[in-house]
């Protein structure tokens, strides 16, 4: 189900900023309706990155971390793996693997975009100039 936007015609984003359409020619689940996926332990909603929000592979299910989730991540009860891909708009967006974005401080979800670290614990800003 596509958004309208106030003009009648219809989105290709979700409320949350996240695109609605799968990526091309990149390896994707949809959670809600594909498998739990074998040999994956990090997976990122499709351009969302993963430095911020990102759910990983826990005992008993999925949990979500980054710098835009709760700080009480630790403490809260695994998700399911039907609830990694959905926003909160409450949209369930496709999800890729994210172990090689985070091992090389590269956003893989939203190509070209560049992590930078130099204010972790303050902002993280992209090479496009934003900041939290």
């Amino acid at each position: 189900m596509n958004p309208a936007t106030p003009g009648g015609t219809v989105s290709a984003e979700c409320g949350c900023g996240l695109p609605l359409e799968p990526p091309a020619g990149t390896r994707h689940w949809h959670p809600d309706l594909d498998a739990e996926p074998r040999g994956v332990a990090v997976v990122v909603r499709f351009g969302e990155d993963a430095q911020f929000r990102r759910a990983v592979r826990v005992d008993g299910g999925w949990a979500e971390h980054g710098y835009l989730v709760n700080y009480y991540a630790d403490r809260t009860p695994p998700m399911t793996w039907a609830e990694c891909g959905t926003c909160w708009a409450g949209t369930r967006h496709p999800v890729v693997a994210a172990e090689a974005q985070m091992q090389n401080g590269r956003s893989h979800s939203n190509p070209g975009k560049e992590l930078r670290y130099d204010n972790i614990g303050t902002s993280c800003a992209s090479n496009r100039g934003g900041h939290l």
